[in-house]
């Protein structure tokens, strides 16, 4: 048996409906739903690990076919790393990130029996397929919200779902390039230039107030992978990027030492598969 980590609830006041009500464990249904808190005794203990995961998959228009295809990838790893009873919501990011629903919703049972661990592996590969479809689906659909990147609008989403106490990983798998008449600077902010200079200083520039609570997640860019000839759009290198995007989360209360940003999934997250597979051998 495996002793469950108590999880605090998650309460998403978004156009997902909720309904106010718990779930119940699975591994296919996307019904909207919340970390269980519950516990049992056993010999093996889980390891201490994040249970929420927060992922935002760019669906934009700057994307060329082969940076869309590196998304839904990437996307794809991360689903394939989560821990047993991880809770894991995937959204478009686009334009008004804020409303839109998630594209999937659902939670990871724990496991306690060898069949158990085996129905969490087809779950997380009937999850990677479902997820990776839904995407390709919103990619070849209408440009309608797409032509512009909400980078701003995503870490909004997740200040809705994130909690104190509830130690959560947010994902965003895009290229950065914020396009945002709303953004977290509270003016617009273009970053599809080969220099941000002045919105990186602008970004420093911000009073020492919070612009957002993340209560401590934390925040991992990944970026698709690209050949330089083929960039849809001018963009600023990743360096700049990554300084940019430091300078606005060091208002959003999220964890600024497990701050990642690169095109590759980090080590930090490839270690809860590592951790997940020791743990299986173990049941």
């Amino acid at each position: 048996m495996i002793r469950r980590s108590a999880l605090s609830l998650v309460v998403v006041a978004v156009v997902i409906a909720c309904g106010g009500k718990q779930p119940t464990t699975s591994t296919g249904s996307n019904a909207a739903m919340a970390p269980s808190a519950s516990s049992s005794a056993g010999s093996v203990e889980t390891p201490a690990s994040p249970r929420l995961f927060i992922v935002f998959a760019d669906v934009t228009r700057s994307l060329t076919p082969q940076e869309q295809a590196s998304v839904i990838a990437n996307v794809q790893t991360i689903i394939g790393l989560l821990p047993t009873g991880a809770h894991l919501y995937v959204f478009p990011l686009l334009e008004d990130v804020q409303r839109a629903g998630a594209v999937f919703n659902d939670q990871l049972p724990q496991i306690q029996t060898t069949s158990d661990a085996v129905a969490v592996d087809m779950a997380r590969a009937k999850w990677s397929r479902d997820v990776a479809d839904k995407l390709r689906t919103l990619l070849a659909g209408p440009a309608d919200g797409r032509n512009h990147t909400c980078v701003s609008g995503a870490f909004r989403k997740a200040e809705e779902i994130t909690e104190p106490g509830t130690a959560a990983e947010i994902v965003v798998v895009s290229d950065m390039l914020e396009d945002c008449g709303d953004s977290l600077l509270h003016k617009p902010v273009k970053l599809q230039k080969t220099s941000i200079e002045r919105e990186i200083a602008a970004a420093r520039a911000l009073p020492p107030v919070s612009l957002l609570q993340l209560n401590g997640a934390s925040v991992t860019a990944i970026l698709p992978t690209v050949p330089t000839s083929g960039q849809r759009v001018a963009r600023p290198p990743v360096h700049e990027l990554k300084t940019f995007w430091r300078a606005v989360l060091d208002r959003c209360g999220d964890n600024p030492s497990n701050y990642r940003f690169g095109t590759t999934v980090p080590q930090r997250l490839l270690d809860y598969k590592a951790d997940q597979e020791s743990l299986e051998g173990r049941v």
